[in-house]
């Protein structure tokens, strides 16, 4: 059986991958959703002063304590952005990424805005909260589950170098969701897909929207299992 280890991406919380965890625990797995530093039930610890590096020492923190090795590290949305960057450090604690309709760096040095439309990011600039370091959560996630909150800008900001030869070399697997929502995310995810379809990566198409690990967590836990034992093609 494998050990999961499950990120979130920007605005939720290690609850959006709990129903999902529950599930791989009855199929004999083990499986820990991380939460990072300034979301969800660590909300309390936001501040401007969060980075990306943070949310990476967060994940090993997970990895170190539980004494993990052999670890699936997976990582939805921005949470592929914090594997890929942990994956750098702890590539000898990992049997296997995955990234869960994330987005990834696609070259050393690239900053998770790079992927995105810069009218977007200059619109994304525009939206700041007063305070100057979140992002307000939208109206319709918010009607949707209220636990959702603010997405920490800091982080988006910092780059991921990527110069670990044994991390490069670490079997990847990209879980495409099918149903595309018409906004700049969902373009920054699909360019990020199709990138990885050229690559020397496992690409399994999944139908659903961008959450539906926190909206059908059946169908996202069975396609885990079967990554995981070797029957998902």
């Amino acid at each position: 059986m494998a050990t999961f280890v499950m990120v979130h991406g920007a605005g939720d919380g290690a609850w959006a991958w709990t129903p999902v965890a529950d599930r791989l625990r009855q199929q004999g797995h083990r499986a820990f959703p991380v939460t990072l530093t300034g979301y969800g039930d660590r909300r309390h610890l936001a501040s401007p002063a969060i980075t990306l590096e943070r949310h990476v020492q967060d994940v090993m923190a997970v990895v170190q304590y539980e004494r993990m090795d052999s670890v699936w590290l997976v990582g939805h949305s921005y949470g592929g952005w914090v594997i890929t960057a942990a994956a750098e450090q702890m590539a000898d604690r990992i049997a296997h990424l995955v990234y869960v309709d994330a987005v990834i760096p696609l070259a050393s040095g690239q900053y998770m805005l790079d992927l995105y439309d810069p009218a977007f990011v200059a619109q994304t600039e525009q939206a700041l909260g007063p305070d100057g370091w979140q992002l307000p959560v939208s109206p319709n996630l918010i009607t949707a589950d209220r636990r959702y909150g603010p997405a920490l800008i800091r982080p988006l900001r910092d780059s991921v170098v990527l110069a670990n030869p044994q991390a490069a070399a670490l079997p990847r697997t990209y879980i495409a969701y099918t149903d595309r929502e018409n906004n700049p995310r969902s373009a920054a995810v699909f360019r990020t897909e199709q990138a990885v379809r050229v690559r020397d990566w496992r690409v399994v198409t999944v139908p659903g929207d961008h959450n539906i690990h926190a909206t059908q967590p059946d169908r996202l836990a069975s396609v885990l299992d079967g990554i995981a034992r070797g029957t998902t093609v």
